[in-house]
């Protein structure tokens, strides 16, 4: 099992009791004790690497853009649903005071 730190990179998990796990970082040679509620554990050292991999895949930026365009269009129709909705309250209006 394997886990991420921001300063000392990706370590090895080497024992867990209670609330504390023992963790030896190779890149900078230490071990570490850590709180257990405030590390994630990963189970291959694969997954710990992708967890440190801040920069986006294609896949990850195809949908976050197709999300974007999603919420883009979902707000022209509000907008254009608004303009209607504000002219005919307009005319709503003229119609009521040529009756009173």
């Amino acid at each position: 099992m394997y886990t991420t730190h921001s300063k000392f990179g990706i370590g090895e998990v080497i024992e867990t009791s209670g609330n504390m796990i023992t963790v030896y970082f190779d890149e900078v040679e230490q071990t570490k004790n850590l709180i257990a509620a405030n590390v994630t554990i990963y189970s291959t050292i694969e997954e710990a690497e992708m967890s440190l991999n801040t920069e986006m895949s294609n896949e990850e930026k195809e949908a976050y853009a197709a999300e974007l365009q999603n919420e883009d269009d979902a707000y022209k129709r509000g907008q254009i649903a608004n303009a209607w909705l504000r002219d005919y309250n307009a005319e709503c209006s003229k119609n009521l005071m040529r009756n009173i």
